[in-house]
């Protein structure tokens, strides 16, 4: 072994090392396929083509996200940081076993990833924007608690926690999704 090689095994063991879990199971899938003892393992790192196309043809914001993050090649470990999250929450958000509660981390994700001009904040984070749960509060008493369940589906045992001091003090993104057809049926600005 030359000291050069040594050398750069030397640095690359000091460094830090970035992995996308997506890439690590690619290489993992090309070594099961051949066998542990096959021959030499060649696993492209970017091909993200297929994953890319079957994103495209949805209109869920994180999917869209993902999708814009994986044509500039960004790793999510840059995403995350960039938008003061840990590595595993921001994973969470693409894989959706978590959503998104704050419509500011949705605008630094159009933000940080340059979508200005190509993808819009979704309407239930415009709303949640500019209407706090008080100002939600102050709707549903405008129409109705009955009215605005059933147009919402949200029913009424929830809205008249929302009103109860031990409520906590934003909605869940999930029924502000809810709220949208309402907003629009009752042309109320967002």
């Amino acid at each position: 072994m030359t000291d050069e090689t040594h050398s750069n095994k030397r640095i690359l063991s000091n460094s830090s090392l970035e992995l996308d879990c997506d890439i690590v199971s690619k290489v993992f899938n090309e070594i099961k396929q051949k066998g542990i003892l096959g021959q030499g393992v060649k696993c492209s790192m970017k091909d993200d083509s297929e994953e890319i196309e079957m994103l495209s043809h949805s209109n869920d914001f994180m999917d869209l996200v993902k999708m814009h993050r994986l044509k500039k090649q960004i790793s999510m470990r840059y995403v995350a940081q960039s938008i003061g999250k840990d590595d595993e929450t921001y994973r969470q958000y693409e894989l959706k076993y978590n959503e998104i509660q704050d419509y500011k981390i949705a605008e630094n994700l159009i933000e940080v990833l340059e979508l200005q001009d190509v993808l819009d904040l979704p309407d239930y984070f415009k709303i949640m924007k500019k209407y706090s749960k008080e100002n939600i509060i102050e709707i549903v008493n405008k129409v109705g608690k009955k009215v605005f369940s059933e147009e919402t589906s949200i029913p009424i045992p929830t809205i008249n926690c929302w009103s109860q001091k031990k409520s906590g003090k934003t909605l869940a993104t999930d029924t502000y999704k809810k709220m949208v057809d309402f907003f629009i049926n009752h042309n109320i600005v967002y």
